[in-house]
């Protein structure tokens, strides 16, 4: 929607960012482990501004407790630090990969949209401008009414639908993030 909901993390995106891709990694079996086991490295699929890869290295946690994590985050690494070149030099870390066709990555208009409405109005109506946040009912008109807006915009330009790999949804863990809104799109949010 139109608000962005306060977050306790400086970047809460790059750290949904950095979470998901390590979750998809651990999947793929991708989070690279020195045959000593003493470190771990996985890639970020970010790059710095010298197109040099991002990596984060951790460092096995020598703990004699139970239930301890088994590893220590130590830094975040680029492709040429000596740490990364000692450790994993001949094999770096992989990169995740999300999707096994490009079709995947392109919202199908022509496929009905089913809406989650006890998602989006039950755990998320605070996310609504304050007008519609106490009323559900026309929270529910106004999100319909703006998906039909949207779903127009996209029969025209379908790049305004972006995909994001999601772990809870585990192999099929492609969705779609369309842009929507609650208010006049004719009118600037204050936002």
């Amino acid at each position: 929607m139109d608000r962005a909901v306060p977050s306790a993390l400086p970047r809460p995106i790059l750290d949904s960012y950095v979470r998901y891709t390590y979750q998809r990694l651990a999947m793929e079996n991708k989070i690279a482990v020195t045959e000593d086991g003493e470190y771990a490295a996985m890639n970020t699929g970010l790059l710095t501004t010298y197109a040099e890869d991002v990596f984060g290295l951790f460092q096995r946690n020598r703990s004699t407790r139970s239930n301890v994590q088994p590893w220590f985050f130590q830094r975040w690494a680029t492709e040429s630090d000596r740490d990364i070149m000692r450790h994993f030099g001949t094999e770096p870390p992989m990169l995740a990969e999300y999707v096994t066709a490009a079709a995947d990555l392109v919202y199908d208009w022509r496929r009905p949209l089913k809406l989650a409405y006890e998602h989006i109005l039950g755990d998320n109506l605070d996310r609504f401008p304050p007008e519609l946040a106490g009323m559900p009912s026309r929270a529910r008109a106004a999100l319909t009414h703006s998906v039909e807006l949207t779903l127009k915009r996209v029969r025209r330009n379908y790049k305004l639908v972006v995909p994001q790999w999601y772990p809870k949804l585990q192999e099929a863990g492609a969705q779609f993030l369309m842009p929507s809104t609650s208010r006049d799109p004719t009118q600037p949010t204050s936002h």
